[in-house]
């Protein structure tokens, strides 16, 4: 889950196929949008806000390779899947 520059919260998910999802308040303490998935796959995910209120989702696949993604601008798009360095699995 992550914190949204004007407040609202996001949440993130996978489910057992490795399908990512997240979700959105679309008002501050309001309701929520409908689940929306995202394109790859991850065994786990986590996101954080960055310091300029964009969000950032980190994810590891099921090789063990990480990897991650950010809004373009607050609130907004999502960029790519980009690959980190190394693997966290022998």
């Amino acid at each position: 889950m992550a914190r949204n520059a004007d407040g609202r919260l996001e949440i993130f998910g996978t489910n057992s196929a490795g399908n990512i999802y997240h979700r959105w308040q679309t008002a501050i303490g309001g309701p929520w949008s409908a689940w929306e998935q995202f394109d790859g796959a991850l065994s786990q995910v986590a996101a954080e806000t960055n310091a300029d209120g964009r969000i950032e989702l980190f994810g590891v696949n099921g090789g063990g390779y990480p990897y991650h993604r950010w809004q373009t601008r607050i609130g907004g798009p999502w960029s790519g899947w980009e690959q980190f360095d190394g693997l966290l699995r022998p």
